[in-house]
Parts: C-alpha cells; sequence; structure tokens
C-alpha cells in the first residue's frame, strides 16, 4: 500500500512545486524593460587639406554619444568649429564638456 502512494505523492509535491513558482508570475504583469535609447551621432570638424593653411581647422571628427563628445584626431583651431557645432544644436558637443580624445 505504501509504495501505491508513493508515485502520487511525487506526482502530487512536483505539481504543488510547479504551482508555487508559476502562480506568482501569472498574477503580476511582466515590466517590461527598453534597453536605453541611445543616440549617437558623428560631426565632421574639418575634413582637412593636403596642403597646410593656417585660415582652416584641419582634420577633426566628433562622436556623441548620449551627450558625451568623444574627438577623434584633430589639429589647431578645433576649438571653433566645436563651437559652430554647439550653437548648431549638437547637444553635449561643447568647448568644456571635450574630456575625452583619441589621436591617430
Amino acid at each position: 500500500m505504501e509504495r501505491e502512494n508513493r508515485p502520487r505523492g511525487i506526482v502530487r509535491a512536483c505539481i504543488t512545486g510547479l504551482l508555487v513558482l508559476l502562480l506568482p508570475l501569472a498574477g503580476f504583469p511582466q515590466s517590461e524593460k527598453k534597453p536605453p535609447a541611445q543616440n549617437t551621432q558623428i560631426v565632421l570638424l574639418g575634413t582637412g587639406t593636403p596642403s597646410p593653411d593656417p585660415e582652416l581647422s584641419g582634420l577633426a571628427t566628433a562622436i556623441v554619444v548620449n551627450g558625451t563628445p568623444y574627438l577623434i584626431d584633430f589639429g589647431p583651431g578645433v576649438v571653433r568649429p566645436i563651437a559652430a557645432a554647439s550653437e548648431q544644436g549638437i547637444k553635449g558637443l561643447t568647448v568644456v564638456n571635450v574630456r575625452v580624445a583619441f589621436l591617430t
């Protein structure tokens, strides 16, 4: 008699365990976790020229990711095009915000 009850007890325990685990999930709506939106802009601050010209700023590129600017290569006078880009509405790209620069 004890043998006959053992499989039923195991099945009941498994079903009870599943219900205990799954009922809280069914009772509460799952919130959708959305990854934060990434806003990336590439700003050409100067495209450069083979011959040096004191009137031109030189090669410079800024990559602005979620308002954080990264300066890629830069030449003399790069501050002026950064200020101009800021005035044109490129958020995060200001002279005081540029803290990371990559020189190749």
